[in-house]
């Protein structure tokens, strides 16, 4: 009994134990609930503040709006209290306009009519801001009941477009215009109806640019434009089409290869050259001519020649800023326009004779500065902008070409003192026409560039020839340089010698054709010197030789000495002799006389064979 009652008191204990745990478990399970079910609480509450606060606001913004209204019904109030008291005055007012109600019905009538015709500019707003040089769409619409008749678009009173209607009852048009600067513009437009009547509407629009560097821009595409229009007159279109195909020389190559007929120089070919120059008299040794390649050959320096004035002067380019950098990118504009027109890029310069490359340089040189000249003289640049360019040439200008040998100055600036007055010799005759004329047959020799009119009367150069000397000469001597010897280093050699202008002009024209050559030998001082000219006719050789023959006393000083086949000779520094080689003449020079006339025999016999 006893062990029986021990185990239910276990028993009891445990089954206290479980219904303990049941209690603990189901008192735990129902802290979460109860807790879940304050934080659903706490987020409904938060909820509903939140909507109470935004319900808050907005009655608070509907009281702000019900009491502006209760002010402005306030002041209406007032406002039409003070005009209830006006109101009597009003009346008669009334009554004295209806007594002129034949007048007023009249009115009526034609304001009715004035609504029964309607004209908007839709485009541009009144009051826009648009960019000066670019296309501006001007869009305008009517109405007429009536029909309509015509519409007039003007800018600033002069007319832009003037567009029949053929009785439509609407019309829209269209019509470009490009503000043609910075300013303000008044756009107007007018419309006529059918029946008579007339309305207008107007916008004003001012130009200006975004910016500076905007307005930089748009200044030199439209001075390109002129350029181009100016240099090769064409529609509109066409000349827009032309500007971006532009190529673009190298401004450098192209330059250098006018001036020397070569890309690059060798050491060899340099001191060829100069002895060659210093051979002719017109240089006294190599180093002026390193210099001329140095400073003016390599570089793209550049000349304005003021045909009003006849000065010329050499300034360094500028990057396109302001009037002047404007103006003066005329000259490279030019040289691409030529290229673009005239595959200036692609001829064979290099091929060329020296005198027919010292022509096409004139003429490449002088279309440039004459259309620089042109820009001066037109409206292309206001007053002070030709002001700013007069200072800008003066502020750029060098004396680079200064330092050289005055031959070498001379060459470099025949292209534009001869060159400029060549191009503006064809261009009074018959425009631009004539001077594409000049780049479809090319100018052939210096002749034609200092004589326009031989030009013209196509007086092509005679081909002359030199028969060689080696065999002459013997061992050691080598041919240094040959070339044409043209009418331009004709005058050049004459003006070493205090000639007058008026004697050099006199023994040079008639000019017909020449070549020279110059022979060196390392182990003689002086080279032996050929050249030949012929000559348009008799009497221009006779005054030639005339002043030749002056020209080599000075030279050689002491008495003349006739030599065998006609020559007349001078001795000192080595032999000047000059000759007749059939209607030609004949100069030579040499370190004796006996081998003077021995090369003039050679060059005699072949005139004659």
């Amino acid at each position: 009994m006893r062990r029986s009652s021990t185990l239910a008191i276990w028993l009891t204990l445990i089954m206290l134990l479980m219904v303990s745990a049941a209690a603990v478990f189901f008192m735990f399970q129902r802290y979460r609930e109860l807790e879940e079910d304050l934080r659903q609480a706490a987020l409904l509450a938060d909820e509903k503040k939140a909507a109470s606060e935004a319900t808050r606001g907005h009655l608070l913004s509907d009281v702000a709006v019900r009491q502006a209204a209760l002010d402005a019904a306030s002041a209406t109030r007032d406002t039409l209290a003070a005009e209830s008291e006006l109101s009597v005055q009003q009346l008669q007012d009334l009554e004295s306009s209806l007594a002129q109600s034949e007048t007023s019905l009249t009115e009526a009538q034609a304001a009715l009519l004035g609504l029964s015709l309607q004209l908007f500019i839709i485009s541009p707003a009144d009051g826009a801001t648009v960019p000066p040089q670019q296309r501006l769409d001007i869009i305008a619409t009517a109405r007429a009941e009536a029909g309509l008749d015509t519409m007039l678009l003007t800018v600033n009173g002069q007319e832009l477009a003037r567009l029949p209607a053929d009785g439509q009852t609407t019309l829209t048009a269209q019509a470009d215009w490009i503000p043609p600067g910075e300013g303000t513009f008044v756009i107007n437009g007018e419309v006529l109806s059918l029946d008579g009547q007339a309305t207008t509407a107007s916008v004003t629009v001012n130009a200006a640019y975004a910016s500076p560097e905007a307005r930089e821009a748009a200044l030199n595409r439209q001075m390109q434009e002129e350029v181009t229009e100016l240099r090769f007159p064409a529609p509109a279109t066409i000349a827009a089409d032309v500007m971006p195909e532009l190529a673009q020389p190298d401004g450098d190559a192209l330059h250098r290869l006018l001036l020397t007929g070569r890309q690059a120089d060798d050491e060899q070919t340099i001191a060829d050259e100069a002895f060659a120059l210093q051979a002719l008299d017109l240089l006294f040794s190599d180093a002026g001519l390193r210099t001329y390649l140095d400073s003016v050959a390599s570089s793209d320096l550049r000349a304005f020649y003021d045909l009003d004035s006849g000065s010329l002067t050499l300034y360094e380019p500028v990057e396109p800023d302001g009037a002047f950098g404007r103006w003066s990118g005329i000259d490279q504009l030019t040289h691409d326009l030529q290229n673009e027109r005239f595959g200036l890029n692609e001829m064979d310069i290099a091929a060329l004779d020296d005198d027919a490359r010292i022509a096409l340089r004139a003429l490449v040189e002088g279309d440039a500065t004459f259309l620089e000249y042109l820009a001066l003289q037109g409206e292309m640049f206001s007053a002070e902008e030709l002001a700013e360019i007069t200072v800008g040439l003066s502020e750029s200008a060098t004396d680079v070409s200064a330092a050289l040998p005055i031959t070498l100055q001379e060459t470099f600036e025949f292209a534009y003192m001869a060159g400029v007055p060549f191009v503006k010799f064809l261009y009074d005759l018959d425009g631009f026409d004539t001077v594409d004329g000049a780049w479809s047959e090319l100018p052939a020799s210096s002749e034609h560039i200092i004589h326009p009119e031989r030009y013209l009367a196509r007086d092509v150069p005679a081909p002359v020839a030199l028969n060689p000397l080696e065999n002459i000469l013997g061992q050691g001597w080598r041919l240094a340089d040959t070339d044409v010897f043209g009418e331009f280093l004709l005058r050049q050699q004459l003006g070493q010698q205090p000639l007058t202008a008026e004697a050099i002009d006199q023994a040079a024209t008639g000019w017909g054709g020449g070549r020279y050559a110059v022979y060196h030998n390392v182990a003689e001082a002086l080279p032996v010197l050929v050249i030949r000219l012929a000559w348009d006719n008799a009497e221009h050789e006779r005054e030639f030789s005339a002043l030749y023959a002056d020209y080599l006393q000075r030279r050689f000083g002491g008495a003349e000495q006739a030599t065998a086949g006609g020559g007349r000779c001078w001795l000192a520094d080595g032999a000047g002799c000059l000759f007749k080689a059939g209607g030609d003449s004949l100069i030579v020079r040499a370190p004796t006389l006996e081998l003077a006339t021995a090369v003039a025999e050679v060059q005699i016999n072949m005139s004659q064979s």
